[in-house]
């Protein structure tokens, strides 16, 4: 997910959502973005993989931030 070697890889929580990044793989340039919605005992998990030449890594926290917010206003 990451591109950078001195990315920090240690989760980052906000309330109760935690965020974390997986070092990153090449997917040989067949992967432009996917996200992975899976139920879990203590709520959900979004999950991201892209492209770093398309998505920053701010840009995909921003977006995952955005689909959680989403998320919870729906669940009410």
């Amino acid at each position: 997910m990451l591109s950078s070697s001195a990315a920090d890889w240690s989760p980052v929580t906000a309330g109760e959502s935690t965020l974390s990044w997986e070092p990153a793989t090449d997917h040989g340039g067949t992967v432009s973005y996917v996200l992975h919605m899976a139920d879990k005992p203590d709520g959900i998990e979004i999950a991201m993989t892209a492209d770093t030449h398309l998505f920053t890594p701010a840009e995909m926290e921003r977006l995952l931030r955005a689909i959680e917010a989403t998320v919870l206003t729906q669940a009410g």
